[in-house]
């Protein structure tokens, strides 16, 4: 536990830092007077609220118990109150605790606030208020996690997929044990808020499912965040998607093009993938994803590849039907190709933290494939 020695410690370090930094939004100690006094949470209690710089807390994707960092309405939301009424008197800060750094004590771990900080860094605030707590057990730390939100403004609350990750996440890390009883009395600590129905369906999907749900990787479609699937595409050395942005020599050293979708059968994406591959006399490339969490991954997937079929069939008809002549099957040079699926199990190997079971492109039972402009279309293997 801190002492209120070791707190005024940390705020003063704070407030060497932040005297340079950016603050468009004008915030200042009498401004942090004027907000709620901090909640009282049964596992977590409250050390201190103090004004840090955004650098010193640390926020981690696959702690956060929403999907909410792949909705771009509410980011727009979220960056519009900002815009509109700065910070509000009426809202709770963020939620962190210390991070037990031992080469820097002053490093916060985030709990809550993922989007906030998101939309902080794009408005050119560099500090921040957060209510620092400490937690009795990783499972109070997770109640607080998945509860915490904004007093008022725009909020989005979790689904019964959100509770059940939670659920699943915290049999695996043996913060509850894996027995129907204690998964049970979990889903009404931490669903509490849920009706008697929802709750009844996250205990048996964590019940039957715990081992599939727990780690599943999703995509922000848009931007350039870490979750996104440009960021994913410049890691792994993937083109990103279409053609915007790039002059024709960048396109044609790419050796193909790609797309990225969460069906197959849209006709507007079809439509520019044929007309790009006949322009730049390059294959193109669809890699499928799917937009939230789901238990049956794989039969998804066929799914998906049953309706990149179907279309595909539609298009190799119309260019016989065009060329005037018979229609003698499938070509196996057709331009546009299922290539593969966005990695989106990524539940560790081995011990905890190890790489995930799906870490680049995969085939429809997630074994990986090595990217390249000439991958065959898995529709004909």
């Amino acid at each position: 536990m801190q002492s209120n020695h070791q707190v005024l410690q940390v705020q003063q370090y704070y407030d060497k830092l932040i005297a340079n930094l950016s603050n468009p939004l004008g915030i200042t100690e009498e401004l942090v007077d004027q907000l709620p006094d901090p909640l009282e949470y049964n596992g977590g209690k409250h050390i201190a609220r103090v004004i840090a710089p955004r650098s010193c807390v640390n926020y981690v994707q696959s702690k956060q118990p929403r999907d909410k960092q792949n909705d771009n309405a509410h980011l727009s939301d979220l960056r519009n109150d900002f815009e509109v009424y700065g910070i509000r008197p009426d809202k709770l800060p963020p939620i962190v605790k210390f991070a037990n750094d031992t080469i820097n004590p002053y490093l916060l771990d985030g709990i809550a606030g993922w989007h906030r900080d998101n939309i902080l860094g794009d408005l050119g605030q560099e500090f921040y208020v957060y209510d620092i707590y400490e937690f009795e057990s990783p499972w109070h730390e997770r109640l607080v996690r998945s509860s915490s939100n904004w007093s008022c403004g725009p909020q989005k609350t979790q689904n019964r997929n959100d509770y059940l990750k939670e659920i699943c996440n915290a049999v695996e890390a043996g913060e509850i044990e894996p027995d129907a009883n204690s998964i049970s009395f979990a889903v009404d600590q931490i669903a509490a808020d849920r009706t008697s129905k929802v709750r009844r369906w996250i205990k048996n999907e964590a019940i039957s499912k715990t081992q599939v749900i727990a780690n599943f990787r999703t995509y922000n479609p848009e931007g350039k965040s870490s979750n996104s699937i440009h960021a994913f595409c410049k890691a792994n050395q993937i083109p990103v998607a279409g053609t915007n942005g790039r002059e024709m020599i960048e396109i044609m050293n790419q050796g193909c093009i790609t797309y990225f979708a969460t069906n197959a059968n849209n006709m507007a994406t079809w439509g520019r993938g044929f007309a790009f591959s006949q322009k730049y006399d390059l294959p193109v490339l669809y890699f499928g994803y799917l937009a939230e969490r789901k238990s049956d991954l794989r039969e998804q997937r066929l799914s998906l590849l049953e309706e990149f079929q179907e279309v595909k069939e539609l298009f190799v008809k119309g260019c016989f039907s065009v060329a005037g002549v018979e229609n003698n099957g499938e070509p196996h040079d057709f331009p546009i190709r299922f290539a593969g699926f966005l990695p989106q199990n990524i539940r560790p190997i081995g011990v905890s933290g190890g790489l995930g079971t799906e870490n680049t492109i995969v085939d429809v039972d997630g074994n990986p494939l090595v990217f390249s402009p000439d991958m065959p279309c898995l529709t004909n293997l």
